[in-house]
């Protein structure tokens, strides 16, 4: 259960920052993973920008599966019509709607859900920097639990899991950032995707070898994974990425 002192505290915060004119959020990494770490993600979220425009991709529908704190939509809204906006940890979910009201973000929808190949109930482990679990991270998921992994503060809970396709959008792209869920995420998005044939920006699941096993299955619908080499132009390689991006070839 989401508790009270949280969401009064993360309030307050909403209503310093908006006091103090700072209408854009940001990670706040840098003071827990490093400075390297938060770039890497700013890289991530920027080049995946560049291809919306590089390709001329629709911008009327997009969609944010694991927002965490809503930056990636926050700059997604100033670039489609529509945003669909999924976060299933509470914690997240509160500072994502807190962060899109004070930016007076009107265009996303933001679900409390947490998508997967099926529907069923099933445990999900928050994940926290300190013990009094103020400081989110991105790492929460619905793998085994850990109770203390790399000084993290774990919490379960039980959440429902719906599929992508249960919803019948239309989007041209869809960005998918679930820790180790991504898989199931997509294989519940397969009617979705083999319609519409978005350009997908998918989590990298190097830690559970899943990449090989979803670069296949996007193979076979069609689509090809983007070689980055051919954007040193723009980007050097200087900085890992915490994604993959797939255009469909039709």
């Amino acid at each position: 259960m989401l508790k009270k002192s949280f969401v009064i505290e993360q309030a307050k915060l909403a209503r310093y920052n908006k006091k103090n004119f700072d209408n854009d959020i940001c990670f706040d990494y840098s003071n827990v993973l490093g400075w390297d770490y938060e770039v890497q993600d700013w890289y991530t979220l920027y080049f995946g920008l560049f291809f919306i425009d590089y390709f001329k991709l629709n911008k009327e529908q997009c969609i944010d599966v694991g927002a965490l704190k809503g930056l990636y939509s926050s700059v997604y809204a100033r670039h489609f019509k529509n945003v669909h906006t999924f976060e299933p940890n509470p914690y997240a979910h509160a500072i994502c709607k807190m962060n899109f009201n004070r930016q007076d973000i009107h265009n996303v929808s933001l679900y409390n859900v947490a998508l997967f190949n099926e529907e069923k109930e099933t445990d999900f482990y928050m994940k926290f920097f300190d013990k009094n679990k103020t400081n989110i991270t991105g790492q929460s998921n619905t793998e085994k639990e850990i109770i203390q992994e790399n000084g993290l503060v774990t919490e379960k809970i039980k959440v429902n899991t719906k599929t992508l396709d249960s919803y019948n959008f239309n989007p041209s792209f869809i960005k998918i950032d679930a820790e180790g869920a991504n898989l199931n995420i997509l294989k519940g998005a397969l009617k979705t995707i083999k319609r519409y044939k978005p350009f997908l920006q998918i989590e990298n699941d190097t830690a559970l070898e899943n990449n090989p096993v979803i670069e296949d299955m996007l193979f076979n619908l069609g689509y090809s994974k983007i070689d980055l080499n051919s954007f040193k132009y723009i980007y050097n390689g200087s900085w890992d990425l915490t994604d993959s991006y797939f255009l469909h070839n039709g």
